[in-house]
């Protein structure tokens, strides 16, 4: 595998090919953050500055340095397979370095932003699909973006997750009389909690989630709700001015960064979750984890999001940006338990039935299998 090993996608997938039993190596530009259990890793010498530099900088050019290193690599490890995740940096080493059979991941950026940001981008990643001899993509959303960028068919293998067995506890019912239980004093715990494990920042539009909470508190007054938003970001800050200019400050909690092998404990705590993005998603990891915990999500309708919820079945879809729809699907949601319930069993079903990171590594694996033959090599 070539593969951003600072990335939780990356141990996700190497560590479940290993548990398959398939021996894995995977080599990426920077070091690693994390152990890969049952993996080998090499680590190339990139520094992080040049790695979190620009999207499609000239300065990222660098990686080809590191040719060297993954063929020689190569020589000494003889590998069936030669796997890149994301098309652009390990995508184009990859296709550079001449080993077939070639496959090659594509994320989300790499085809979504990267193309349109001169020919030059455009053809380099052209380049690269089209050494591939096999293409995944992590969404039939991005499948279809990119499919102007290459001749071959993407098999559709998401960002999978590990169906979690445990459930939440449903809060117990709003009416619209409201129920005494959840009129809670200031110095209790809150009954509700809605949540948000992304990037705080205007892109995945937690201030829109801010607003639509404070309408949601205006409106249920004396009910007890809270909301939290999980993860860093440049906007915490501006954005923790927002809650309190809309007199909710003191209901909104910015958790800050949690450890990835915390996150599933962090979902099960949320009784509803909230994704309104201004922008087109290739995925979202955050809204599949919580779905597989059986929290009921409301999600902006773009991009891969709207693929992952079945709008009023398994969640709900809201217009980007609409913060009055927001309000008006947390509403319902904190009135009526039973369907949190009904909307978190069948999140849960739905990832069972799509996202199960086990059935979708066993797709990749099949692939696999047909370039061997193809090359004589199963």
């Amino acid at each position: 595998m070539l593969a951003d090993l600072r990335s939780a996608h990356t141990k996700k997938w190497a560590e479940v090919l290993a548990s398959s039993g398939i021996n894995v190596h995977v080599f990426g530009l920077t070091p690693a953050t994390e152990t890969f259990r049952g993996v080998t890793i090499h680590e190339g010498s990139v520094s992080s500055t040049t790695s979190s530099g620009e999207e499609g900088s000239v300065g990222k050019l660098t990686y080809i340095h590191e040719l060297g290193s993954l063929k020689r690599l190569i020589k000494s490890l003889k590998p069936d397979i030669l796997h890149a995740h994301y098309a652009t940096s390990y995508g184009l080493i990859g296709a550079l370095s001449g080993f077939s059979p070639f496959a090659v991941s594509v994320w989300g950026s790499d085809v979504v932003s990267f193309p349109k940001k001169s020919p030059a981008h455009r053809a380099m990643v052209k380049f690269v699909l089209n050494r591939a001899d096999v293409l995944f993509s992590t969404s039939e959303f991005m499948a279809g973006v990119a499919s102007g960028l290459a001749s071959k068919r993407f098999v559709i293998t998401p960002f999978g997750v590990e169906i979690s067995s445990e459930w939440r506890v449903v809060s117990g019912e709003v009416s619209s009389e409201i129920s005494s239980e959840l009129r809670v004093a200031s110095s209790e715990a809150p009954v509700i909690k809605i949540g948000c494990v992304k990037t705080v920042s205007e892109v995945y539009g937690q201030d829109i989630l801010i607003r639509a909470f404070a309408g949601v508190v205006k409106e249920m007054e004396g009910v007890g709700i809270s909301l939290e938003l999980v993860g860093g970001g440049p906007e915490i800050e501006k954005f923790a001015t927002l809650a309190e200019e809309l007199g909710v400050g003191n209901r909104v909690k910015f958790a800050g960064y949690v450890p990835n092998d915390q996150i599933m404990d962090v979902h099960r705590g949320f009784d509803i979750e909230v994704y309104p993005t201004r922008v087109e998603e290739s995925f979202g990891v955050s809204v599949v984890e919580a779905m597989s915990c059986g929290v009921p999500c409301i999600v902006s309708k773009t991009g891969g999001l709207q693929d992952l919820v079945e709008d009023g079945v398994s969640g709900f879809h809201v217009p980007v940006g609409d913060v009055d729809a927001i309000k008006s699907k947390l509403i319902k949601l904190i009135r009526d338990p039973a369907l949190r319930k009904s909307v978190g069993e069948a999140a849960k079903k739905r990832v069972a039935d799509r996202y199960d990171l086990k059935k979708n590594a066993a797709v990749m694996i099949a692939e696999y299998k047909k370039l061997l033959i193809n090359k004589n090599k199963f």
